[in-house]
């Protein structure tokens, strides 16, 4: 699905309707959204792990952002470049329980 189909598929929606993720089709769950996050083009990815240079100095707990900085930062690549994230918030503790019908009707 790209951003144009998503954008369609809620055209019709009540712009106020509160949006969560539904998933694990067998056990379904749902979780509230944190936001929208794209990888944009000063970060870098690591080769290995994917994670970008700033993420692995927090956690390796460093300040300094600089490509020295993280002793596993590997050769940067951008794979991620046109992918835009949904973020999840977590678990929606008030109604943890998704909807398996959601499932069979997603348009």
């Amino acid at each position: 699905m790209n951003v144009q189909q998503l954008s369609d598929r809620l055209s019709d929606e009540d712009p106020a309707a509160t949006v969560r993720f539904n998933y694990q089709e067998s056990y379904p769950l749902q979780d509230d959204l944190r936001g929208v996050w794209t990888l944009d083009a000063g970060e870098e990815e690591c080769d290995t792990c994917g994670m970008t240079q700033q993420d692995h100095c927090k956690d390796s707990g460093m300040d300094n952002l600089g490509l020295d900085t993280c002793d596993t930062f590997t050769s940067p690549r951008r794979s991620n470049a046109g992918i835009v994230y949904l973020v999840s918030g977590g678990q929606a503790y008030e109604t943890p329980y998704g909807h398996r019908a959601a499932f069979e009707g997603a348009y």
